[in-house]
C-alpha cells in the first residue's frame, strides 16, 4: 500500500506522554493504510518503547518501533529520514499530538498535490490542555507558491511544528539532522526550506504543541543553560548559506535566518548573571571565520527599531559589557507587544 505520509517520533522517557500523541494518530481505515508512523525510541530508560510496540502491535500496517542506542534528537530524525517510505515527512514530538481531524483532512489533500513543502496551522496548548494562541499563515491558501512568496508573508520562514516535506527533497539534497545537540529544530526548517521549488499552505489545524513540560528544552532557564547548543545550531546555520548561489532569495533566506539565530543568541548571553566570556569569544571568532562578510553586518545590528543600540558591536569593544536595566525593560516591553500583535493576527 502506497504511504502519502511519513510520521517520525522520535521518542526518550516519554511514558507520561507517548499514548496521546499515539491515540491522535489513530484515523479511519481509509486514511490509516496510507500512514506510517516510526517511533524512534532513542535508547528511553522507562516504559516508552512498551507502549509504542503496543501500538505496533495492533496497527501492524501503519506503526513501526525503531529501538536504538541513545543518541539525541538528531539521530532520531536521520534514522526517521533513512527509513521513510512516504512521500511526504513530518516530525511528531512525543509530548505533543496531531489534531486526529486535521490529520484526516492533511492525508486526503496529500494525494492532490506533488509540492516540495506543505505547510499547516498549529496550536500552542499549556499542561492543562488549555489553547495558547493559534499559529497560522496568513498567506492565499491551496495556492502553490515560491519562497520568495512565502517569505512576503513570513519573512523567518516556517517553525517546524507547521512544516511537512517532501521526503525525496530532502534525499535529494542528502539532508543529515545534526546529531548530539539541542534545538535543531531550527536546522530542519533552514537548509530543505531554502532549496524547495514549490510550498502550499493548507489552513488546517494539524499540530498541538505542548509548553510548560518540565524539562522541556524551550523553557527559557534550561535554554540559557543550553547556549552551547544554539551556538553549534548557529554555526550550521551560517555554513549553510554557502550551499546556494549567492544573491538569490535563497541566500538572502539563509543570511537572514542565521542572523536572527545570532542575534538571540548574544541577546541570551548579554543577558547571564555570570557569562561565559571565552565561549562567546571562540563562537564570535568562528563566525568571523566562516562568514566575514556576515560577521561584519553584526556590528550594524540593533537591540530595537527604534533605538540605536549597537549591542553586539559594544560587546565586541568590551567584553565586560551587559545589558542593564534599560535594556532589559527593552526586551521585556518587546516581548510584550510581540504577544500582543501575534494574538491580533491570530
Amino acid at each position: 500500500m502506497e504511504k502519502i505520509l511519513t510520521i517520525v517520533i522520535p521518542t526518550y522517557n516519554m511514558q507520561d506522554y507517548l499514548r496521546r500523541c499515539l491515540d491522535s494518530l489513530i484515523v479511519p481505515e481509509e486514511q490509516m493504510k496510507h500512514l506510517e508512523v516510526l517511533v524512534v525510541n532513542d535508547g528511553s530508560k522507562d516504559n516508552s518503547s512498551a507502549i509504542a510496540h503496543e501500538y505496533q502491535d495492533k496497527y501492524p500496517d501503519t506503526f513501526r518501533v525503531i529501538d536504538k542506542e541513545n543518541g539525541n534528537y538528531g539521530s532520531c530524525v536521520n534514522r526517521g529520514l533513512k527509513e521513510a517510505t512516504g512521500k511526504y515527512i513530518k516530525i511528531l514530538d512525543a509530548d505533543d499530538w496531531f489534531d486526529t481531524s486535521g490529520l484526516v483532512n492533511l492525508t486526503r489533500e496529500l494525494f492532490s498535490i506533488n509540492v516540495d513543502v506543505v505547510v499547516t496551522d498549529f496550536v500552542f496548548v499549556n499542561g492543562n490542555m488549555n489553547k495558547i494562541r493559534n499559529w497560522k499563515l496568513l498567506c492565499p491558501a491551496y495556492t502553490r507558491m515560491s519562497l520568495k512568496e512565502l517569505l512576503h508573508y513570513s519573512p523567518v520562514g516556517i517553525v517546524m511544528h507547521a512544516i511537512c516535506y517532501r521526503t525525496n527533497l530532502l534525499k535529494e539534497i542528502s539532508y543529515v539532522q545534526p546529531e548530539g545537540i539541542s534545538y535543531t529544530d531550527q536546522i530542519w526548517i533552514n537548509e530543505p526550506l531554502a532549496k524547495a521549488k514549490d510550498i502550499i499552505y493548507f489552513p488546517i489545524l494539524v499540530y498541538k504543541y505542548l509548553i510548560g513540560r518540565e524539562g522541556q528544552t524551550v523553557d527559557p532557564k534550561i535554554s540559557l543553560k543550553n547556549i552551547k547548543h544554539h551556538i553549534d545550531c548557529a554555526l550550521v546555520m551560517v555554513k549553510s548559506i554557502d550551499s546556494v548561489q549567492r544573491n538569490t532569495v535563497s541566500w538572502d533566506f539563509l543570511t537572514y535566518r542565521a542572523v536572527h539565530t545570532i542575534k538571540n543568541i548574544y541577546i541570551m548571553f548579554l543577558n547571564m548573571e555570570n557569562p561565559d566570556i571565552e565561549l562567546m569569544d571562540a563562537f564570535d571568532k568562528k563566525i568571523e571565520l566562516l562568514n566575514k562578510e556576515l560577521y561584519d553586518s553584526l556590528d550594524h545590528v540593533v537591540l530595537h527599531p527604534l533605538i540605536k543600540l549597537h549591542y553586539i558591536k559594544n560587546w565586541r569593544i568590551d567584553h565586560s559589557y551587559k545589558f542593564g536595566w534599560c535594556e532589559k525593560l527593552m526586551l521585556k516591553c518587546s516581548s510584550i507587544l510581540y504577544k500582543f500583535i501575534c494574538r491580533k493576527k491570530r
